[in-house]
């Protein structure tokens, strides 16, 4: 009689710790899905400021090797900072330039593109029309069609220009305070980092640099590879 009378005090008791702690698990829930649902209302409606932000970041951290070795050169921090953004813009304006060109040659080419598609259609639909007795009534005029799309999107294409202006013009903004307050920023991540992994923190960094650098001067290079490899055989064509 006195083992069943402790054991079901044992049940009674292990049952209350864990309805306990089920209790005091409930607030520490909640608070983080209150905290994940700020973050992404938070980023939602701030992307605006946050997307040139991050790309600030990214840059920043891309061209610190260099903007470095300027500095251990004799360059002042505010020249090297000057000469890293204008790098970054040549390198894209040299892409915006590849990108018009690609357009204006798919422009040129466009017409006949969409008379060989109209020319197709058509012999497709006398094909259907002979051999299944289908009505003649397909339309191939695709110039009139993408000309009405073309109508339809100029707001969407609007919008997108001005946010994307803006993001142009916030990006060197955001870029040169992180490389010029960088020693701010990395002390402001070893406060937010735990002691026992701040001695891994400048290693970390470093790291993280490095690749970055080498896969944007990788990616630069493959870029320019392949862009000077398409323009010569487009060059042989003509």
């Amino acid at each position: 009689m006195l083992v069943i009378i402790k054991t079901d005090f044992f049940c009674e008791f292990s049952c209350a710790n864990s309805m306990q702690l089920n209790s005091n698990q409930i607030p520490s829930i909640l608070k983080y899905l209150q905290i994940i649902f700020l973050s992404a209302v938070i980023l939602y409606f701030g992307k605006t400021l946050f997307i040139p932000l991050f790309f600030g970041l990214l840059i920043a951290i891309v061209m610190y090797p260099i903007c470095k070795w300027l500095e251990q050169h004799g360059w002042n921090k505010p020249l090297a900072i000057t000469v890293c953004l204008l790098i970054v813009a040549v390198l894209f304006a040299g892409l915006l330039a590849l990108l018009v060109w690609q357009v204006k040659t798919f422009s040129k080419d466009l017409p006949a593109m969409i008379n060989r598609l109209e020319a197709a259609v058509h012999e497709f639909q006398k094909w259907i029309s002979v051999n299944f007795g289908a009505a003649n009534n397909i339309q191939y005029n695709w110039g009139e069609k993408l000309t009405g799309a073309a109508g339809s999107a100029l707001q969407s294409t609007f919008e997108t220009t001005v946010n994307t202006l803006f993001i142009l013009f916030l990006t060197p903004v955001y870029t040169a305070l992180f490389m010029y307050h960088r020693k701010v920023f990395v002390k402001y991540l070893k406060l937010i980092t735990p002691n026992k992994y701040q001695h891994q923190l400048d290693a970390i960094l470093q790291q993280t640099i490095h690749t970055y650098f080498n896969y944007i001067k990788g990616m630069i290079l493959v870029y320019l590879f392949v862009g000077i490899l398409i323009s010569t055989l487009t060059n042989l064509k003509l």
